[in-house]
């Protein structure tokens, strides 16, 4: 959830982590693990041929 309010909504990490009531550290560490997964996903993808 973290990552849809950075990339889409548009909030810093401070008015996401008042949104969701959590720490900003947890904020970052969710966006980082986040754009890890979809790396790992995009990748899995490319390489099936999915995305040609």
């Amino acid at each position: 959830m973290p990552i849809v309010l950075f990339h889409f909504d548009d909030l810093t990490y401070q008015q996401i982590a008042q949104r969701l009531n959590i720490t900003v550290g947890k904020v970052k560490t969710d966006i980082h693990r986040g754009r890890e997964a979809l790396r790992t996903a995009l990748a899995a993808a490319n390489e099936a041929g999915a995305l040609r």
